[in-house]
C-alpha cells in the first residue's frame, strides 16, 4: 500500500485523517477511506505504525478520556486502522505526539506529558517525568532501544532508555519546540545520531545518545522555525522545511549529515511550509503551506527543485486550509511491473504504458518506457491483479495492446 494521511489541525472538524492514493507517475487520488474513530476528528500528528508494520497507535489530540487508541491489526487497503483498542490508563492531557517501536508505544502532550506502554502487556511503564514540559515530538531509534523525546522545558531534550526507563537530559539546549506537535521533527540516523527541528535557535541540533551536542544550526536565514526533517533519497542529508512567517527567511533546505552544512538547493515558496512528506515512487516532496497563487498544497520534484508544481485536483481541492498540520505516508509490502515496449517492427519503443487495478478499477501507476531499451518499471501498492495498457504513438495504425490479469512482483 502507498498513502498519503493528513491529519487536521482544526478541533472543530469531527473527521479522522483524509486518505489518498499515491500513484507512481500520477497525482494523489482520493480513496474515500474513512477512519471510524471512536474518538472524533485527528488533530496533529495522528498516526504511527510500528517498524513491523503490525502495531499502530493513533490519536486525536483532545484532552478528553478515550484521546488515543492502539491496534494490534495489520494496516490493509481498505483501513490504515482497521481495528483498535483503549487502554485502562487514560492520558488526561492534551495529546501532541505519538510513536511506536515494535516493543513499546508513546503518547506524550500536556500534563502528564508522557505515558509509555507495553506492547505485550498492554501495561503503562513506569517512568521518571520530573522535569518534562509539554512533548512535542517522539522519537525511537532503529533498535528500539532508545526514546528520544522533544518537550517544552529546558534543555528541551530528553533521551530514555527503554530497557529500565531511566534517562539523560541534552548537556547543551536544542532549540525549543513550536506551539502544535510535529510528527517528523526528529530524526534519528542508523548510528544513533538525533537531528532535532526547533521552532526557535539553534534551529537544527545534533546530539549523541549520551546527551552530547554535536552541532547546532542559529542562523535565521539559512534556515529558521524548523518543523519536519525528512531524510533525502540520494544522499547523506536531510531535507528541512519551516513555518517561519517572515517572507526574508528560508523555509526548505538541506542539512548535510557529515559536514552539519546547511545549503538551499530548493525553491523557497517564501511562506511558511507547515509540513511535508516524501513520496518515494515520484521522488516528490509534498508541502503544505500558506495560500500561494490560489491554492495551500505544492508537490516538489528532488530531481527538478526549481519549480513547485499544482498536487491535482483532487489534493487541491481538499487542502484548502493551513489546518492540516500533518502529512504522512505510509508505504506498505508495495509490488512492480516489470517488462519491455516493442513496436511492430520488434524493435525497442517508448510509449506510456499504464496500470490499472482490476479489481479497484483505478489507474494505479503511469509511466514511459525507455526510449533506447523499451523496459519499464511501474510501483503499485499491492500484489492484486492488474490490467497493463501500452498506449500506441500518434499516428500508429493500431489499438492499444493489453496484458490482462498481469500479477506484480512484490518489492
Amino acid at each position: 500500500m502507498r498513502k498519503l494521511i493528513l491529519g487536521v489541525g482544526n478541533r472543530s472538524q469531527t473527521i479522522g485523517p483524509i486518505i489518498f492514493r499515491l500513484r507512481d507517475g500520477l497525482r494523489p487520488q482520493f480513496t474515500g477511506e474513512t477512519i471510524a474513530y471512536p474518538l472524533g476528528g485527528s488533530v496533529y500528528p495522528p498516526y504511527a505504525v510500528s517498524p513491523d508494520g503490525q502495531k499502530a497507535v493513533a490519536s486525536n489530540g483532545s484532552s478528553s478520556t478515550g484521546n488515543f487508541v492502539y491496534s494490534t491489526a495489520s494496516p490493509t487497503e481498505e483501513s490504515i486502522l482497521p481495528a483498535w483498542d483503549t487502554t485502562t490508563a487514560a492520558f488526561n492531557g492534551q495529546v501532541y505526539a505519538v510513536a511506536t517501536s515494535d516493543l513499546h508505544f508513546a503518547v506524550g502532550g500536556l500534563s502528564p506529558f508522557l505515558y509509555i506502554f507495553d506492547w505485550a502487556t498492554k501495561t503503562l511503564q513506569t517512568i521518571n517525568n520530573t522535569g518534562l514540559g509539554a512533548v512535542k515530538s517522539i522519537a525511537f531509534n532503529g533498535d528500539g532501544t532508545k526514546m528520544v523525546v522533544h518537550h517544552a522545558t529546558s534543555p528541551y531534550l530528553r533521551i530514555y532508555n527503554t530497557a529500565d526507563w531511566t534517562f539523560v537530559n541534552a548537556a547543551s539546549p536544542a532549540g525549543s519546540p513550536g506551539s502544535q506537535g510535529v510528527q517528523n521533527g526528529i530524526y534519528i540516523t542508523a548510528g544513533d545520531r538525533i537531528v532535532i527541528g526547533s521552532s526557535s535557535s539553534p534551529y537544527i541540533t545534533v546530539f549523541n545518545m549520551s546527551g552530547a551536542r554535536l552541532s547546532a544550526i542559529t542562523s535565521s536565514t539559512t534556515n529558521n522555525s524548523v518543523c519536519v526533517l525528512i531524510k533525502h533519497p540520494d544522499e547523506n542529508a536531510l531535507i528541512w522545511v519551516g513555518d517561519a512567517n517572515n517572507p526574508a527567511f528560508k523555509h526548505i533546505g538541506l542539512f548535510n549529515l557529515d559536514t552539519y552544512a546547511c545549503t538551499n538547493p530548493y525553491i523557497d515558496p517564501q511562506k511558511p511550509i507547515r509540513t511535508a512528506a516524501y513520496d518515494a515512487a515520484n521522488r516528490e516532496l509534498i508541502l503544505c503551506h500558506d495560500a500561494l497563487d490560489s491554492r495551500y498544497c505544492s508537490l516538489l520534484s528532488i530531481d527538478y527543485p526549481s519549480v513547485l508544481k499544482s498536487p491535482g485536483a483532487e489534493l487541491d481541492g481538499l487542502v484548502r486550509t493551513t489546518s492540516f498540520t500533518v502529512f504522512l505516508t505510509l508505504e506498505r509490502n508495495s509490488a512492480k511491473i516489470t517488462g519491455t515496449v516493442r513496436d511492430i517492427d520488434n524493435n525497442p519503443a517508448q510509449r506510456r504504458v499504464l496500470a490499472i487495478h482490476r479489481a479497484g478499477e483505478y489507474v494505479a501507476a503511469a509511466t514511459m518506457s525507455n526510449a533506447t531499451t523499451g523496459d519499464y518499471e511501474l510501483i503499485v501498492e499491492n500484489t492484486s491483479l492488474h490490467d497493463v495498457q501500452f498506449r500506441t504513438a500518434d499516428g500508429e495504425l493500431l489499438n492499444d495492446l493489453f496484458f490482462a490479469r498481469v500479477e506484480p512482483e512484490a518489492i
